[in-house]
């Protein structure tokens, strides 16, 4: 099953099982926690491109997540920009080989050219999975999220993995998700009676100012695609939604169109280079 399913799930509810596999997206040990209590979890991982599964990791408390070794036959090679090894430890590209990797995607030469490659090292075709990952002394891979997972907000350079875990790290919340809007981060969080404003004074001691969210939207589930993974498009809808609610709490209308007034939201509007319409009197000025 994917992360996402199993954030849905009340591990009380299942003490029964004994094993649990998951893949399709990034685990994270505050996650998984508490089902380590009381069976076994395996972390899969492997792109549609290579045939699904081409590393596979028993997690074990107090350890760090990986996604194991590769299973026999298939080659992984972590590369920097130049296509060159990189030693242990250190951050590239996880590329795979071997008898299951596809022999490109369909009419498609531009996307082929980059992301199937010809081994430097002779083993036939390598597929460039824009997953960044990791060595460790221990043979095993770390993956550590999409190289498009790695965002830029006003400026600085987040890792959302980063937010996330410091959010579910927080009591009482139990599953989240991290997102960029129109230059914002935004948290979603469940379930949805948290006390949002608890947890955003908690995390202004934790982590930097800029990797603070500007919304946390409690929600009451995560809405899913068919196939399990996190349904992005339609928490872009639940945030759409949250914001008319917000401002409909506090018209602009209430303020007196002063020129001071006015003055404010031309300098707010620039720092976080929106419309000066949209700078919102009932909100905090991280919220904008």
């Amino acid at each position: 099953m994917t992360p996402s399913f199993l954030a849905s799930l009340d591990p009380q509810e299942y003490r029964q099982l004994r094993t649990v596999g998951l893949g399709g997206e990034p685990v994270l040990m505050e996650l998984i926690g508490k089902w380590l209590t009381f069976c076994n979890v395996y972390n899969g991982y492997g792109p549609t491109e290579a045939a699904m599964v081409t590393h596979a990791a028993h997690l074990r408390p107090g350890q760090r997540v990986t996604i194991g070794r590769p299973i026999p036959n298939v080659p992984c090679y972590i590369l920097d920009t130049h296509r060159n090894v990189v030693p242990v430890g250190v951050i590239g590209e996880i590329f795979i080989g071997g008898p299951g990797v596809s022999p490109g995607y369909l009419n498609r030469p531009d996307l082929n050219a980059t992301k199937f490659i010809a081994s430097p090292f002779g083993d036939g075709t390598l597929y460039a999975t824009g997953d960044l990952g990791r060595w460790l002394s221990n043979g095993q891979v770390e993956c550590l999220g999409r190289m498009d997972d790695q965002v830029k907000v006003r400026g600085y350079r987040i890792e959302l993995a980063e937010v996330t875990s410091a959010l579910l790290a927080q009591p009482g919340v139990t599953a989240v998700a991290v997102q960029v809007y129109d230059k914002q981060l935004v948290a979603f969080a469940a379930p949805n009676n948290i006390d949002t404003t608890a947890v955003l004074h908690a995390l202004t001691t934790q982590l930097p100012h800029y990797m603070i969210p500007s919304h946390i939207v409690p929600v009451s589930f995560f809405p899913q695609t068919a196939n399990g993974k996190l349904n992005a498009g339609a928490l872009e809808t639940y945030f759409a939604e949250y914001q008319q609610q917000l401002r409909a709490k506090v018209s602009v209308s209430t303020v007196a169109q002063s020129p001071q007034w006015e003055a404010l939201q031309r300098a707010v509007s620039h720092v976080f280079g929106t419309d000066p319409g949209t700078v919102n009197p009932g909100l905090s000025f991280i919220q904008q």
